[in-house]
């Protein structure tokens, strides 16, 4: 592989007012990509490295942010196709995730994507990738060493990898590098779910409250969005009136072990924010999930009180 993919990468000190980054500062083989990369500063910073000449990074540069960019290139495979591939790095970050009001925190993140090769007019396909979001870069840190490890399956032709912010902040990234590892050590990407036999083929199951809830979700961003002047909705007949929800179901009824309820903070128009909680009826259990305006699902054990508290994540 060429020794200038060994790059170091780093964000740029934060000041009053952002400096541009000429196109000529950015590092030779990396480009600037992503869904939303205008939103991103990137290039080269010969004063905040780890070591060597200099280290490149990712800076946001709106406060508008709807998307992430990422500095990135992509390398022939071969000499990784069957293996088991450790792509480590340096990386410092500041201040990512920590714009108020933001609906999604800011994260960072290495990724690593083995692609196939196109066939027949399409596009290629990832074969593997890992992009450190359930381990993601968030906050204010020194530098620290992060690593992603793939298995490369053998119909690998190219390597894509890099560095992504997603949201607000800065990062640097700094003395990259690729290795063949054994198998003693482990993957860092998540496990896909295991396919399950076909299921539920009568559609007469019964509900899940997650499911539920995320469908209250929906419906309560769907019902905001068309009425901007009354905000979110307190009660499940003004979703089922405008149709948002459905009125096959009782929903103020128990349901298949679980009553929900909606219910809003403060009698003012518009309404801000919303709580929707699923509660299990006496002898159906104890855990209680529940959801806000924040697109957060909750879940804890007790009361919907006790859920909107101290909930955990209800997916983890």
């Amino acid at each position: 592989m060429n020794p200038r993919t060994r790059v170091g990468l780093t964000l740029a000190v934060a000041v009053a007012v952002p400096r541009a980054v000429p196109a000529a500062e950015m590092p030779y083989g990396w480009f600037k990509a992503g869904n939303q990369p205008s939103q991103y500063e990137m290039g080269l910073d010969a004063t905040i490295r780890h070591d060597g000449r200099a280290s490149a990074f990712i800076r946001s540069n709106t406060a508008a942010l709807t998307g992430f960019g990422t500095l990135m290139q992509t390398a022939d495979a071969s000499d990784y196709k069957g293996k088991r591939v450790r792509f480590s790095g340096w990386v410092k970050s500041e201040k990512v995730g920590d714009l108020p009001g933001t609906h999604e925190p800011g994260w960072a993140g290495l990724w690593l994507r083995a692609d196939a090769p196109a066939t027949s007019g399409r596009r290629s396909d990832s074969v593997a990738f890992d992009n450190m979001q359930n381990r993601a870069i968030k906050g204010t840190n020194d530098w620290k060493s992060y690593e992603i490890v793939l298995d490369i399956p053998s119909e690998t032709a190219a390597l894509a990898f890099g560095l992504l912010l997603a949201g607000d902040g800065q990062v640097w990234m700094d003395t990259l590098n690729f290795e063949v590892v054994g198998t003693d050590v482990a993957v860092t990407a998540p496990a896909k779910p295991a396919l399950q036999p076909p299921q539920n083929l009568a559609f007469d199951a019964p509900m899940v409250p997650r499911g539920v809830l995320r469908t209250i979700m929906s419906a309560q961003a769907g019902y905001k969005q068309k009425n901007p002047d009354t905000g979110y909705a307190c009660d499940f007949a003004t979703l089922v009136a405008s149709r948002f929800l459905s009125d096959s179901r009782p929903w103020s009824e128990a349901q298949d072990g679980f009553r929900y309820t909606i219910e809003c903070a403060n009698k003012d128009k518009p309404q801000s924010s919303y709580r929707a909680a699923a509660v299990p009826v006496s002898g159906t259990g104890t855990t209680v999930y529940c959801a806000t305006e924040a697109a957060q699902l909750l879940k804890a054990e007790g009361t919907a009180a006790a859920c909107f508290e101290k909930g955990t994540p209800a997916d983890k």
